[in-house]
């Protein structure tokens, strides 16, 4: 009687999934949340550990790492302790760049817009059915020579002008770059490849650099 009580009750047990082994009906399984898994042992039984902590990142990290570096942490501080940008150029270097842009667009201009047959013929350059399309395009130029003498007679209030300048040499930068890795171009516009990216890398540094306006007096 025993013995088939004890079978009956065995049965009516739960089977183990893993060990196949059946288990009490009051048998409580391990919930495998947050912690590891190490091992498990026979009868399905497993040892358990609890999960390492990550470290905390502070929300301050980025000071603590200028802590570590005085020189870096003392970059660009002034002696209240505020941090300002220095200007990539300074007030007189931006006129003077733009100064001499002005003159250069406007000479440029000007020759090609009086002596536009005479650059042609002396480079081998094939004149156009009409010299209105090298005027017009003189007189643009030399528009844009205006606008760069009046950034440079005051940077601050018209540094809305600079990225016209920058688009001005990065559109003609691209037209003769393409042309002449692709169809070829005339010797006579090359020059003004190399000069007009040089432009356009210090017009993008004077355009960084926040000048402070001069105080009225």
């Amino acid at each position: 009687m025993t013995g088939q009580s004890l079978s009956s009750s065995s049965e009516r047990m739960p089977q183990n999934p893993i060990t196949g082994q059946r288990t009490p009906s009051n048998f409580t399984p391990l919930r495998f949340t947050s912690v590891t898994l190490v091992s498990i042992a026979p009868y399905g039984c497993a040892r358990m550990e609890p999960p390492a902590r990550h470290p905390v990142i502070p929300a301050n990290w980025q000071f603590s790492i200028l802590e570590s570096f005085p020189r870096l942490r003392d970059f660009g501080k002034e002696t209240d302790g505020s941090f300002t940008k220095e200007p990539v150029m300074s007030r007189a270097t931006v006129q003077s760049l733009f100064a001499v842009a002005g003159l250069y667009d406007l000479l440029i201009g000007l020759a090609f817009l009086l002596a536009g047959s005479q650059l042609f013929a002396q480079t081998g350059v094939p004149q156009p059915n009409h010299w209105g399309y090298i005027q017009f395009g003189a007189l643009m130029l030399m528009i844009f020579g205006l606008m760069f003498l009046t950034i440079a007679k005051d940077p601050v209030a018209n540094r809305n002008l600079m990225p016209f300048g920058m688009l001005l040499k990065l559109f003609y930068i691209g037209i003769v770059g393409y042309y002449w890795l692709t169809s070829g171009c005339p010797a006579l516009f090359k020059p003004f490849l190399f000069i007009d990216l040089a432009m356009l890398i210090l017009f993008w540094m004077a355009y960084q650099s926040r000048l402070d306006p001069v105080p009225a007096t």
